[in-house]
């Protein structure tokens, strides 16, 4: 996993490698070096909110926060990092992710506001896109382990998920009126692997997708699903 405090050189040099490629934008900066005298941000009482999909204290995730604390530290900032865990699980439970995200949003209002917001996680991602009539909206947001593709996450009131088939987004090509600034996130090349397939296999006429029942596996496969018409298999 690559580092979030590093994210943006690890992604250049990452870009073309393999058969999906890694997205960065240079639209912030709220993190820009502006001088060694200078601190990066200073301290107004507003803090930077890190809004996790899981559990801080796994792995992946805690590598993630502590690096990008080390690493914000080290470049002189100077605001509180408030870490608020949404504790998502399996997918059967994604129609209470939306309220659970805007339930901690509601908390960071006023003078308590974030500066910034950093998403890490499908879920969190997902649960932020799904928001509707955002009051937050002027905060830059970055976002980390989490992909290009996405669908909007389902009300509480869709009684199943078992036949829910939703309609992917494309955040960078879609118009979606949420500010975010910058991230790390992946762009699957479905094209590099129908090609790989074709070569390596030329008589091929059927290709099987297979996910598992995550948020990750139900986003790639309505991205899929749409990508493959494009495609005489």
């Amino acid at each position: 996993m690559r580092k979030l405090g590093n994210l943006f050189y690890n992604a250049i040099m990452s870009y073309w490698r393999g058969v999906y490629k890694y997205i960065i934008l240079f639209y912030i900066a709220t993190f820009c070096y502006v001088g060694k005298s200078q601190p990066l941000i200073q301290d107004s009482g507003h803090p930077i909110l890190i809004i996790s999909s899981y559990n801080p204290d796994s792995h992946n995730t805690s590598t993630n926060i502590s690096d990008f604390i080390d690493e914000y530290d080290k470049l002189g900032g100077l605001c509180r990092v408030l870490i608020e865990n949404m504790n998502c699980k399996s997918f059967s439970e994604s129609r209470l992710w939306k309220k659970r995200m805007k339930n901690i949003l509601d908390k960071y209002k006023g003078n308590n506001q974030p500066r910034l917001i950093i998403l890490l996680g499908q879920e969190a991602w997902a649960s932020y896109l799904s928001q509707e009539g955002l009051d937050l909206v002027n905060i830059p947001v970055l976002a980390g382990m989490a992909s290009k593709n996405a669908v909007i996450l389902p009300d509480e009131n869709v009684s199943s998920l078992k036949d829910w088939y939703p309609d992917p987004i494309n955040f960078i090509s879609d118009s979606l009126s949420l500010p975010i600034r910058g991230g790390f996130i992946y762009d699957y090349d479905l094209k590099k692997n129908v090609q790989l397939i074709q070569k390596l296999y030329p008589e091929t006429e059927n290709i099987a997708f297979i996910s598992d029942n995550t948020y990750g596996g139900v986003s790639m496969q309505a991205w899929v699903r749409e990508e493959i018409k494009k495609y005489q298999i």
